[in-house]
């Protein structure tokens, strides 16, 4: 009787620290992925951009053109689809065009050629993009201001609506084309941020057509122009506002 009571004793005791050994402890699932391995290699990370709306006014102006330059007025607009990747539109309105010293000095070496000169403006640059953000980090400024910053790249398609005087007609129209960019952001706040920008709009355009007056008729005759493809830049400074303000964190 005693060796039977004894044996359920035993056998309740190793019960209940089996139970116990089985609750205190996680599953070995659980376990795994808590591992330092499996998991993620950073782990709270702020997330900047991942599921918010950016909104970028900026100005800036148009260089790598032989006649013109335009100052500009510029707005992008940005939702990040994850941390590393977004969609996005960038809108860049000529505000005033302005001769470049290669114009200049060609009108005060030969005025009266010059006059039969008209040149393109570009009134509108725009494209549709899919951006990325090969880097992100930090920096600590004055010891106690950390900020945060990235460097992203864009790539898609777009165009130019150029303009030019009415004698001047094969300079106008919309050129299609792709588009590149590059960029830098540094975060002043969580949902502020410097933003500079470079643009590159590829497409096919004459920057300039000769127009003269016919003798006979009195009338101002265009002459053939032969299109280009080649590399317009725009550079762009702003401010980035980022909604909701709030930065999410990671796991």
């Amino acid at each position: 009787m005693m060796r039977t009571i004894t044996r359920f004793a035993a056998i309740l005791a190793l019960a209940f620290v089996t139970t116990a050994v089985t609750v205190v402890l996680p599953a070995p699932a659980e376990a795994q992925s808590r591992s330092s391995l499996d998991g993620p290699s950073v782990r709270r990370q702020l997330l900047f951009r991942s599921s918010r709306l950016e909104v970028a006014p900026a100005v800036g102006a148009a260089f790598g053109r032989l006649y013109q330059r335009e100052l500009m007025l510029a707005v992008t607009g940005r939702y990040h689809l994850t941390n590393s990747f977004s969609v996005g539109l960038n809108a860049n309105a000529g505000l005033l065009g302005m001769d470049t010293s290669i114009a200049s000095n060609y009108e005060a070496a030969d005025p009266l050629a010059a006059r039969e000169l008209q040149y393109a403006t570009q009134l509108l640059l725009a494209d549709l993009h899919l951006s990325y953000v090969p880097f992100s980090g930090k920096f600590n400024l004055i010891g106690n201001h950390i900020f945060h910053f990235d460097a992203y790249l864009a790539a898609g398609v777009g165009g130019a609506l150029l303009t030019a005087d009415s004698s001047a007609p094969d300079l106008g129209g919309f050129k299609f084309g792709p588009a590149i960019s590059a960029g830098f952001r540094v975060f002043i706040k969580d949902n502020i941020a410097l933003n500079l920008r470079l643009s590159d709009y590829l497409y096919s355009a004459a920057d300039s057509q000769r127009v003269r007056r016919d003798p006979t008729t009195g009338l101002s005759v265009a002459l053939e122009v032969d299109e280009e493809f080649g590399h317009h830049f725009v550079g762009m400074v702003g401010v980035s506002i980022f909604l909701p303000p709030e930065v999410r964190v990671s796991r």
